[in-house]
This record gives C-alpha cells, sequence and structure tokens, in this order.
C-alpha cells in the first residue's frame, strides 16, 4: 500500500448518505462539557452535576445508552432536544447498560441534543456508553463552543440540589437536583459561557469539616478542588490544561459556618488560611489570567460570619482579580434549598454583578509562565488499508491547534479532475496537542477498486474549507473491497 501526501482535494463533490444506528462514545461529533473522565474513551464518566455532552443528530428518534455507578442512589439524566423542556430519566443501580428511549416521532431533520447528568455526587458518576438513531441517521458536530469559560466551586446549591423544584418550597429530592438550572449554570448560559459546575453537595472548605463523604471522616474543598471524582475511593486528579476559564466562582461557606472552631480549623484565621492556600495555587499556578468571584449563596437563613471572612479574604489578599460579591439573602426560601425561581433570582444577581466587572473574556493576560506558540498542524494520520462499502471506519488524527479549529477527514477517489468523496466527517476540536479517534462512513456506492482511493485530513478555521487550511496529509494507495475489510 503506498503511503504519501497528497494535496489534491476538490470541494464540488457528491453527498453520500449511510445507514448507521449506533453511535459510540468516543466518535469526534461528541462535545464533552465538565469535568468528566476520559481516560476510558468507550465510557465516559459523569460525576458532577450540570456536566454534560453536547452533539447534533438526524432522524426522528434517541436512544442513550448509560449506567449507574451504584453509590449513593440513582442518578438522574435529561436530554434536551433543539431546546425544549428536558426529557428525564432515571438510571438505577444495578441496571447495568441501560438503553432509554428518549423521543420517537420526531421531525425528520437536524436536532441539537444536551445529555445532562443532573445529580451531583451523591449519587457516584454516570457513565455514557453512547446513542441510537434510527437506520440512516447520523449525528454532526454541535455549534462552535463559547469563548467565555467559567468554573464553579461550591456546595450543594452550587450543585444544584432542589433547582428544578417548580412547585413551592418544600424540598424535593433526587428527582428535583439539577446543576443545569442552578444559579451558576443559568448566569454562564445568560453570558454565552461554557461552564463547568464543580459543586458539592455538603462540601466546606477544610478536611474534616462539612457534611460531603462524612461517613469516611469528610473529604473537602483542600482535597476535592483538584479531582474528577470527589467520594472517596474516587480521587481521579484533573488536568487543569483541559478547561481554562477567564472567571472562577467561589460559592462556599454554608457548610463551613458551623465548624470554624474545630481544632482542626484553627478558628477564624486558620479557615481563612486554609482557604487562602487553595485560592493562591488557583489564582497563581491553575487560572493566572482569570478573574474571581467569591460569594456565600443563600440556603434558607443568614450567614453574616462567612460573608464578613470571605471580604476579609479578598481584602487581606489585595489582589485586582478578587471580588466579592454579596448574594442578597431576600432570594432565599425559608428553611429550604433554592428551587427553581430562587435560582433564577440568583442568576439575575450574579450576572449584574459580573456584568459591571473588567473582564478579560478574550483571554486575560499577565500570565508569568506564557506557554511556547502552537502552531496549527496535522501530526500523524493513522487510517486502514482496506475499506469496503456501507462500512464506518476510524481515523486516528494527532493533531497541534493553537485555537478551536476543525479537523475534517474525507474518503476520496484520488483521480483527477473531481476527488470524488464517498465519506466525509468534520469534528470540531480544541487548542493543544492532542489526538482524536474520527468515525468517517464510507458511502455504499463506493466503487470496488484496488489503489485508487485516500483519506484526506486537514485542519481548519471553524467553518474553514480545504483553501483555508492550516496544514493538511493524505493516506493515499487505500482499496475499496467488497465486504469484509479490516
Amino acid at each position: 500500500m503506498k503511503r504519501l501526501l497528497f494535496l489534491g482535494y476538490l470541494m464540488c463533490i457528491t453527498t453520500v448518505s449511510i445507514s448507521q444506528t449506533t453511535f459510540n462514545p468516543n466518535n469526534g461529533n461528541f462535545r464533552y462539557v465538565g469535568r468528566i473522565d476520559l481516560s476510558n474513551a468507550n465510557q465516559p464518566r459523569l460525576w458532577y452535576g450540570g456536566s454534560y455532552i453536547e452533539t447534533k443528530f438526524t432522524g426522528t428518534s434517541l436512544k442513550i445508552k448509560v449506567s449507574d455507578q451504584s453509590w449513593g442512589g440513582d442518578n438522574y439524566v435529561g436530554c434536551i432536544i433543539d431546546g425544549g423542556e428536558a426529557i428525564v430519566k432515571t438510571v438505577s443501580s444495578g441496571d447495568g447498560v441501560k438503553t432509554i428511549t428518549v423521543a420517537t416521532g420526531l421531525s425528520n431533520t437536524t436536532h441539537t441534543l444536551y445529555i445532562i447528568k443532573r445529580r451531583g455526587q451523591l449519587s457516584g458518576y454516570m457513565g455514557f456508553h453512547g446513542i441510537e438513531l434510527d437506520i440512516g441517521a447520523s449525528i454532526l458536530a454541535p455549534n462552535a463552543s463559547p469563548s467565555r469559560k467559567i468554573v464553579l466551586y461550591g456546595d450543594s446549591v452550587t450543585e444544584g440540589e432542589n433547582a428544578d423544584n417548580k412547585n413551592g418550597d418544600f424540598e424535593g429530592g433526587g428527582p428535583k437536583a439539577n446543576g443545569w438550572n442552578t444559579f451558576g449554570m443559568v448566569a454562564a448560559r445568560r453570558l454565552n459561557a461554557e461552564c463547568h459546575n464543580n459543586g458539592i453537595s455538603g462540601l466546606a472548605v477544610v478536611d474534616g469539616t462539612g457534611f460531603h463523604n462524612s461517613h469516611a471522616g469528610g473529604i473537602g474543598l483542600q482535597t476535592t478542588y483538584n479531582k474528577i471524582g470527589a467520594n472517596d475511593g474516587n480521587l481521579q486528579v484533573w488536568d487543569f490544561n483541559r478547561f481554562t476559564p477567564q472567571l472562577v466562582i467561589m460559592a462556599m461557606g454554608i457548610n463551613d459556618n458551623g465548624f470554624i472552631n474545630n481544632g482542626n480549623v484553627g478558628g477564624e484565621s486558620g479557615w481563612k488560611n486554609k482557604y487562602k492556600a487553595i485560592i493562591n495555587d488557583l489564582r497563581n499556578n491553575r487560572y493566572p489570567d482569570a478573574d474571581f468571584v467569591f460569594t456565600v449563596p443563600p440556603l434558607g437563613q443568614r450567614y453574616d460570619r462567612m460573608k464578613r471572612l470571605l471580604n476579609e479574604i479578598v481584602n487581606e489578599l489585595n489582589d485586582p482579580n478578587l471580588h466579592y460579591f454579596n448574594m442578597p439573602d431576600n432570594v432565599s426560601v425559608p428553611r429550604a434549598h433554592p428551587n427553581f425561581a430562587t435560582h433564577q433570582a440568583m442568576a439575575n444577581e450574579l450576572v449584574s454583578f459580573i456584568n459591571g466587572l473588567d473582564i478579560d473574556w478574550e483571554g486575560g493576560s499577565g500570565n508569568p509562565n506564557p506557554p511556547n506558540p502552537v502552531n496549527n498542524d496535522i501530526l500523524s494520520v493513522n487510517a486502514p488499508d482496506q475499506v469496503s462499502p456501507g462500512q464506518t471506519v476510524t481515523v486516528t488524527v494527532r493533531y497541534e491547534s493553537s485555537q478551536n479549529n476543525d479537523i475534517r477527514v474525507a474518503f476520496q477517489s484520488t483521480s483527477a479532475p473531481n476527488y470524488t468523496v464517498y465519506g466525509e466527517t468534520i469534528v470540531q476540536v480544541t487548542e493543544g496537542t492532542r489526538t482524536v479517534n474520527i468515525e468517517v462512513p464510507i458511502a455504499g456506492n463506493t466503487p470496488i477498486l484496488q489503489d485508487e482511493y485516500q483519506f484526506q485530513t486537514f485542519i481548519t478555521p471553524r467553518g474553514g474549507e480545504y483553501d483555508d487550511r492550516f496544514d493538511n496529509q493524505a493516506i493515499t494507495g487505500v482499496d475499496c473491497v467488497a465486504g469484509g475489510a479490516g
């Protein structure tokens, strides 16, 4: 088989339709948003409430394949199709991999889709195992992600406990938990920002205090701030290079209020010093260009001491990128976690405050250790030597990108002048040096020929065409054989 660089590519080519039903999690057209464990590309694990998967799909029906960790109660998954009301399904312990019918009878067109883990760490992780669509349907890359990025840290209010309760003041329990509708996530969407919600029920700042993992002695923000899973025995370290925000919201204090005088805390000064250590690491080493907003969310009572301590921390650190926001107490429902309406009101207050800050949403400045320049290059391509009509094959692309770009892989004839395309996939990629597996469907009408095809791979700006490419590589001399190709 010949493997050469080949630059010829023409975009005036035929469009093909491939029959396909199941799309695995490693498909490049799924975007994963949140602190999600991607160590197993075929079973991502969503830990935090409000973490989600975004894509587009065609056809009239949708099924999702999910599983539950069997830790601390059921998971609840919400699916939002075309911006409508969330379709909520239960993912119960002991179900194994569960195939859930989400929708039937949709219009036969392209749909937007969000698959959301609603409940947080209390229910353990939710495994994602792919989606099933109509025969002949496909998934497409979602819209470009916003350039604005926000990270949230907090407790059960930030996590979204009771945030989907629209029926009054009472606590709604697990089915009413929804990290997607928490005040921070709502504020982020109103600001057109992509958001990682790291709220954890019962979380306090200091290990051994608060109510998170209290059966195991208590795990605080001291342990969880740099982790993916945050339950005992599931403390995977988070790679901060995966997501760089311009704004970090720290909504801690509710679960600290009753533990300030514990021996391991050291009173008010001890608590402030322990919180400052976390802030200094985030501010100086993890997010050096970000602004930070500190607040205490309401939970049916006043937290005057915690507000005072946060205000003192901001003043003592004397950093122009640190801001204290006094969340009004009167937005809170007495004796209960904030409900849906309360979170909306909290989001209004927060957005007004953020809009009054001078945040550099275009990236920031002042990084003491700026990264080395990154090019926009295709570093390597691994593709099969043989394909068969109607088959879907995986092409592995190693790339370097200085920004959010597109990578396009086309399976095409090498015969001039048309270079007819018989299968093509476009995926959106983020900045950095990474590897992506791209599934490419091969048209059912592809002629059986030897050494007459190539996989042409190129990187462009979002929405760009071949003439806009930064770089490209081609794997040539590919055969198309009848059935059973490897």
